[in-house]
C-alpha cells in the first residue's frame, strides 16, 4: 500500500513537472513573438525575395522610420495587405534607415504590420539607388518591376495601381 501511494505521489510530481514546464515554454514563446528579431537585407535576399513572391502581386515599400509621408501611407500599405492578401497580392517593407536595427526594432513593436519588414544592409542602400522615400516598387506576377511610386500614396491611388497590372 505505501509503495502505491508513493507511487502516485511520484506520478503526480512528474505531472505537476510537465505542466510546469509546458507552462514556462509557452510564456517564453508569447515573449519571443512579440520581439522578433529585425532581418538585414542584402541584394542576394532581395532577389530571393522576389524570387518567392513570382506568381503574386508584389509591392514593395521602401520608408525610413523618420519620414512623415512614410508613416502617413503606412495605414494604408497595412489595410490593403489584409484585404489584397487572398487575391494574390503581398507585401514586403524595407527600411531605408541608416542607425541601427533596435530603431527599426522600437518602431515595428509600436506599430504592428502584418507583412514582412526588412533593415536594407548599407551595401544593398547604396545599389538601390533611391531618391527619395518613400519609395514603393510593384512587381508583376512575373516578378518584372512594372511600377515606381516615388512619395506619399492615399489607399486609393495604390489600389489603382495594383488593379492596373491585375
Amino acid at each position: 500500500m505505501k509503495r502505491l501511494r508513493t507511487n502516485s505521489i511520484v506520478i503526480g510530481l512528474m505531472c505537476l513537472a510537465v505542466v510546469w514546464v509546458a507552462a514556462c515554454q509557452k510564456k517564453t514563446e508569447k515573449s519571443s513573438s512579440k520581439k522578433a528579431t529585425v532581418q538585414v537585407l542584402t541584394e542576394t535576399g532581395y532577389q530571393q525575395i522576389l524570387r518567392t513572391h513570382r506568381g503574386h502581386i508584389l509591392v514593395v515599400n521602401f520608408f525610413t522610420t523618420w519620414c512623415e509621408p512614410c508613416r502617413r501611407e503606412l495605414p494604408h500599405f497595412i489595410d490593403l495587405s489584409q484585404s489584397l492578401k487572398s487575391k494574390g497580392v503581398d507585401f514586403v517593407g524595407i527600411s531605408l534607415d541608416t542607425s541601427r536595427e533596435q530603431v527599426l526594432q522600437a518602431f515595428l513593436e509600436k506599430i504592428k504590420i502584418p507583412y514582412p519588414v526588412y533593415l536594407a544592409a548599407a551595401s544593398f542602400r547604396n545599389h538601390l539607388n533611391i531618391q527619395a522615400v518613400p519609395t514603393t516598387y510593384i512587381y508583376d506576377r512575373q516578378g518584372e518591376h512594372a511600377i515606381t511610386l516615388q512619395g506619399g500614396v492615399t489607399k486609393t491611388y495604390l489600389l489603382e495601381k495594383i488593379r492596373s497590372i491585375s
